[in-house]
């Protein structure tokens, strides 16, 4: 799958790969999680008034894997404690018009995972503030983040994880 996408006004060029070796890449920007409660809804986080990604970031010098970037991530941004966390594949993603704040090539990894423990939310100490959290029927995913290509991410999370593709 390969597709342009514009964001906050900056063009990229988003290509998926099924390769879950992650180690092999050389500039892994991103680290961002379909993360599954046990009803199979899928968690979202908000930031800003309706902006509703997935939890992830960007991987620090002390997360020693991929999936401990996910973990750090999930808990500072949605109180998650996960279990089961699984690579899905990852998208390269190529800068195309000349504003973008990334000029090279990157790769934004993903991964899907299970809650094993909700907590109470506390403040994201990157943000200063508390996001909302929510958990929202996959087929909804869409209408929350906009995201085209969202119900393709979804499939191969759910494929990964539970071995089925029902959106």
């Amino acid at each position: 799958m390969k597709y342009d996408v514009e964001w906050r006004g900056q063009k990229y060029t988003m290509e998926w790969f099924e390769e879950t070796n992650f180690e092999e890449l050389e500039n892994a920007t991103q680290a961002y999680g379909f993360i599954f409660n046990e009803d199979k809804k899928v968690c979202i986080v908000n930031f800003r008034k309706d902006y509703w990604t997935l939890p992830g970031g960007t991987p620090e010098e002390y997360d020693k894997t991929f999936e401990d970037t996910l973990k750090r991530e999930a808990d500072e941004e949605a109180d998650l404690d996960l279990k089961n966390v699984t690579r899905v594949g990852y998208f390269k993603v190529t800068p195309i018009s000349d504003n973008c704040e990334r000029k090279d090539i990157h790769y934004a990894l993903r991964f899907a995972a299970e809650v094993d423990k909700l907590k109470e939310q506390t403040i994201d100490p990157d943000e200063g503030f508390i996001p909302e959290r929510k958990f929202i029927s996959p087929k909804d995913f869409k209408k929350y983040t906009g995201w085209d290509n969202g119900a393709f991410q979804l499939k191969k999370a759910m494929e990964a994880l539970y071995n089925e593709s029902k959106i």
